[in-house]
């Protein structure tokens, strides 16, 4: 009887094991459920997971029209280029800086160069918004301006999105912790104290993405370069002694080449004259 029972276990020992590994998945499968929902003996569940998304889904909006508001978000930015005369770059460099501290703005950048005896630097500045005309007018005044473009990013979709989404998670922590009152258990209050630390912490990075929001309308942008007027002698040099040198090797060189390519020819028409010659004769 045994010996049939291990004959019948042989013959079927594929499905045997299709059946453990079957299980062992579903078993997992629930254990990660539970993970993610805490459950009490009183009914309230929460989700673990759920202030963590929120940060994930705050990052998908994109700025748009939005035309229902009427107070607008706008970025602002202003590219410029100026020439200045040769010999002022350092004056004209006061002068930028200058104009930075009298109006309170930031000068973010500065990259000073030198190519060819020629400088150029690039700055970036950020002013207020309510002074950035008043700031671009002066930069203008620097030099000759050679480009110059504004533009204008409309975030106001994204801000308000921001700002319901913020709401609506300072909603939730009210709840959970009207929630963390009223529990009972243990366990539940260890959960609940979990979803508000995950809430409280997804409400600061959105409070922060705000602010970080209102400086980039707060503040307008300034990328300005200034460029000094190149030389009419820069590249007029006399040539070194080296190059003259260079120079008459190279003439030699290809006067000899220039022999041995005609010599060959110039035998064979001197054998021809002597021949044609001698047969005149």
């Amino acid at each position: 009887m045994i010996k049939e029972q291990l004959k019948k276990l042989k013959e079927n020992w594929l499905l045997i094991v299709l059946f453990l590994v079957v299980l062992f998945f579903v078993s997992g499968t629930s254990s990660s459920t539970f993970d993610m929902v805490g459950v009490s003996s009183n009914g309230m569940y929460v989700k673990s997971m759920g202030a963590p998304m929120a940060v994930q889904e705050s990052m998908m909006y994109d700025s748009g029209f939005a035309p229902e508001v009427s107070e607008r978000k706008i970025v602002g930015t202003v590219s410029m280029s100026t020439e200045v005369k040769r010999g002022n770059f350092n004056e004209m460099e006061a002068q930028l800086k200058s104009i930075v501290t009298s109006t309170n703005s930031f000068l973010l950048n500065e990259n000073v160069q030198i190519y060819d005896k020629t400088k150029s630097g690039n700055y970036q500045i950020k002013v207020e918004t309510s002074k950035s005309d008043a700031v671009v007018t002066q930069l203008k005044n620097i030099g000759e301006i050679q480009s110059f473009s504004v533009g204008k990013n409309d975030i106001t979709e994204y801000y308000e999105s921001l700002e319901i989404q913020l709401n609506a998670e300072k909603s939730r922590l009210q709840k959970f912790q009207q929630m963390y009152a009223d529990a009972k258990e243990i366990n539940d209050k260890i959960v609940l104290t979990n979803n508000i630390f995950d809430l409280e912490r997804t409400i600061k990075n959105l409070e922060e993405q705000i602010k970080n929001q209102d400086n980039r309308v707060d503040y307008t942008t300034i990328y300005f370069n200034m460029q000094e007027e190149s030389s009419g002698y820069v590249y007029i040099a006399l040539v070194k002694f080296s190059e003259l040198v260079k120079g008459l090797v190279d003439s030699f060189n290809t006067l000899l080449m220039l022999i041995f390519v005609v010599l060959p020819y110039a035998v064979v028409a001197l054998i021809s004259w002597f021949v044609w010659r001698k047969f005149k004769k």
